[in-house]
């Protein structure tokens, strides 16, 4: 039994320092195992942290980069209205500019009043010369300009037994006839047309009268008379001759004063 016993005593010598070896090792490995842990664990954490702090800044430049986006949405949307309503109020000029071009409203309506002023200034003119003169108005040709072109309103004289001549390239006193029968039949035209009569008419001197352009003048002015025996005429010169010409006349003259009246 005493030998079982020792036996026994040192088994469990041999048991409890095994045990005190693996507890030993236990601690040892259980301090490195923990050390390395920890450092692993905070390197994880500091480099969680900045890649954290890396994303939360493209977050950010991600968001500053939607909201500009929002507001250049908003810009392109406002540029788009305002090309729209541009475009829109192009397009009505593009119609104006058509309306009033050559081919548009105010040609259109010379046009259809130049039979009405060719006949009445005829008619007119047909008084003055016993029907020998005549007048024509041309509007086909163009001229090229620095605008583009220009439609032209040409007048033309017809004289009986003669070539039929640019207004300019006749005589004072034919040029005399055509321009006041052409004055006349426009204002004739325009008060007809406003439903009004004519009440008096100043009809200045032209600037290029020769002896036979005077004559003219003052024949036509007769013939006007004539033609509108209700119509109080005042024919303006600064020509004493062509004065003389006149039953009645009214005389302004300059004096240190100023204008004088002298009927």
């Amino acid at each position: 039994m005493e030998k079982e016993r020792e036996k026994l005593t040192d088994k469990k010598f041999i048991l409890s320092s095994q045990l005190t070896g693996m507890d030993t090792m236990l601690e040892k490995m259980k301090e490195t195992f923990s050390t390395d842990m920890v450092k692993e664990t905070d390197r994880q954490i500091r480099s969680n942290k900045e890649t954290l702090g890396e994303l939360q800044i493209q977050k950010g430049v991600l968001l500053e980069r939607l909201e500009n986006i929002d507001t250049m949405r908003g810009e392109i949307s406002t540029l788009n209205n305002g090309i729209a309503v541009a475009a829109g109020r192009a397009d009505c000029y593009e119609a104006l500019k058509q309306a009033f071009s050559q081919d548009g409203v105010p040609h259109q309506i010379i046009r259809n009043i130049i039979p009405h002023i060719t006949d009445t200034a005829n008619n007119i003119l047909g008084s003055m010369t016993g029907g020998t003169m005549g007048v024509e108005f041309v509007m086909e040709r163009t001229v090229k300009g620095k605008d583009g072109d220009k439609a032209t309103l040409d007048v033309l004289i017809n004289e009986y037994g003669k070539t039929t001549l640019p207004y300019a390239s006749k005589s004072g006193g034919e040029k005399v006839k055509a321009s006041l029968a052409i004055i006349l039949a426009l204002s004739e035209i325009k008060a007809t047309s406003a439903g009004i009569q004519l009440g008096m008419l100043f009809i200045d001197e032209p600037p290029f009268l020769d002896d036979d352009g005077t004559q003219a003048y003052v024949d036509a002015l007769e013939t006007i008379r004539q033609r509108y025996p209700d119509v109080k005429i005042m024919a303006i010169t600064h020509d004493d001759a062509m004065k003389a010409r006149f039953n009645q006349s009214v005389t302004v003259i300059k004096t240190e004063d100023g204008s004088k009246v002298i009927y």
